[in-house]
């Protein structure tokens, strides 16, 4: 398999550090910071010294996060996996029939790339030469590229472990064979109005014109529905959100004690988002060794930890006329659950 030819190169956020494994079937572009503890502990100080105390979501995913999350999809309660799953699997051949030829699959948020799969089934019988770009802040890109490549003989893998906007400046080195970006779970909802719109104008920027970005909107619907979604009996979203302070304590030396948290997940009607918090038990104080800051917590004091808009068709409309897309096609399961929209760049 041949490589793209990015070795050791600096772009404007930063560096890339190439490598090969599994005898060079897997080729792994690997966002370098200086060091990556300085972000963490960055945006921890940030958000634990703020009015409204807040933690980053994209901090969630690192490996144990990862595990948790993917327990998370397949619980009862969880639909939106399983219905877009179903999704897919009755629309992939509509989707792929509306691109047309396809020479790169790239993935945002790839984690188990389980639902991946759906489309590899397809693309591999249409093209041999087909390329795999999964974009992932965990080194989960990693195993489950293993996986695909003993399950695909054929399929060649880009891996990219960064964020999202510095891993689309890899884009333009993987070829110029016409793209599809995926971007599935509605991951796209745990971003603000701004933050959907820069992600997307990146992703645009980032693609030749005539690639194509498929994504999945999860819908406004019964707010009993949502609530049991967040918190399912398991406990393990629960376990999930807590995990947050757990990596503090592992990676900053914070001395958090998670008995002394409780998970809270809510539907805010006016912000049309799930929200979800982490609430303070009693009047507590935390200390951060590597910060050198105490964090002091009153009883029903909150970290909000992650927002989960839920979306309806003109936000949906006004995000793709807004972000400089083409609206192609846009499907929906029967209960209208969830929306697959597929838009073309230009």
């Amino acid at each position: 398999m041949q490589t793209a030819g990015l070795n050791f190169r600096e772009t404007s956020l930063g560096k890339f550090r190439y490598e090969t494994v599994m005898n060079g079937r897997i080729e792994i572009y690997r966002y370098e910071l200086e060091d990556q503890v300085v972000s963490l502990a960055h945006d921890v100080l940030l958000g634990l010294s703020s009015p409204r105390k807040y933690l980053l979501p994209k901090y969630f995913y690192d490996t144990e996060g990862s595990v948790l999350f993917d327990r998370i999809t397949r619980t009862r309660e969880y639909y939106p996996t399983r219905v877009e799953k179903k999704l897919l699997r009755s629309v992939v051949n509509e989707i792929l029939s509306a691109t047309g030829e396809i020479g790169s699959l790239v993935e945002l948020g790839s984690g188990t790339s389980e639902k991946t799969r759906i489309f590899l089934d397809v693309l591999l019988r249409r093209n041999s030469d087909l390329r795999y770009v999964p974009i992932d802040v965990c080194g989960i890109v990693e195993q489950s590229a293993g996986e695909l490549v003993r399950t695909y003989p054929g399929l060649a893998v880009s891996g990219i472990v960064a964020e999202y906007e510095s891993g689309l400046q890899v884009l333009p080195y993987i070829g110029e064979k016409p793209k599809l970006l995926i971007f599935l779970g509605s991951s796209i909802g745990n971003l603000d109005d701004y933050g959907r719109s820069a992600l997307l104008t990146a992703v645009n920027d980032a693609l030749n014109p005539g690639d194509y970005v498929l994504i999945g909107f999860d819908l406004i619907k019964d707010r009993k529905v949502l609530h049991a979604a967040y918190n399912d009996s398991a406990g393990i979203t629960k376990a999930f959100n807590l995990n947050l302070l757990k990596r503090i304590n592992r990676e900053l030396g914070g001395e958090f004690d998670t008995d002394k948290f409780r998970h809270s997940a809510f539907y805010n009607e006016e912000e049309s988002r799930i929200e979800m918090h982490l609430v303070s038990k009693t009047d507590q104080t935390v200390p951060v060794d590597s910060l050198k800051r105490n964090f002091h917590f009153s009883t029903g004091e909150s970290i909000h930890t992650e927002n989960s808009y839920k979306f309806s068709d003109q936000m949906i409309s006004q995000l793709v006329a807004s972000t400089g897309f083409a609206h192609i096609e846009t499907w929906k399961d029967p209960d209208r659950y969830f929306a697959l929209t597929l838009m073309r760049s230009r």
